[in-house]
């Protein structure tokens, strides 16, 4: 990723995240977003999406369009077992 940034960046060019998902991939690409250096923007939709309430705690808020990294070990944000329960299919 470092390298494509500093590509993006020699180029005059600029990264655009892409992160319309939501739960854990939303927070991969949230990271991804943070490490470039040629970041324009991230694309974050705020829809209800039922992986976004699997957390601890909540998920992330926007404020004034802006998200505030998750300081929290691995991704940022710990998963609620019990939460993940519920969409948990058992053959």
């Amino acid at each position: 990723m470092a390298d494509a940034s500093l590509e993006l960046e020699a180029a005059g060019d600029g990264l655009v995240q892409h992160a319309t998902a939501g739960g854990y991939s939303q927070l991969a690409a949230l990271h991804v977003a943070a490490a470039a250096s040629s970041l324009l923007v991230l694309e974050y939709r705020f829809i209800d999406n039922p992986c976004r309430e699997i957390f601890v705690g909540g998920y992330l808020q926007a404020e004034k369009g802006l998200l505030r990294m998750p300081d929290g070990p691995g991704l940022g944000l710990q998963l609620d077992m019990g939460k993940i329960e519920r969409y948990t299919v058992r053959h």
